[in-house]
């Protein structure tokens, strides 16, 4: 069963909250998704997360207003195409 979640945390070394919009959690693995509407490059929020729990990520998508596009380990979604993450 897949369930869907929501992550804020406080970095303490960085001072700063970082938060990821959707997490889609599937046994033991979550993959994180962040929602751009304009500057999809940036995405640190993800890559902070990703960082902490790289252990635990299955997958990671950035979605955006965009074509389709990947990148190393990262894939852009345009929203169009959000009904087919799994």
């Amino acid at each position: 069963m897949i369930e869907l979640f929501y992550n804020t945390y406080f970095d303490e070394t960085q001072k700063r909250n970082f938060n990821v919009d959707f997490l889609l959690a599937d046994d033991h693995k979550v993959s994180p998704i962040e929602v751009k509407s304009s500057t999809y490059r940036v995405h640190r929020s993800i890559d902070e997360f990703s960082k902490k729990y790289s252990d635990r990520i299955h997958s990671k998508y950035v979605v955006h207003t965009k074509n389709l596009k990947k990148s190393d380990d990262l894939l852009y979604l345009p929203f169009y195409l959000v009904q087919f993450i799994r």
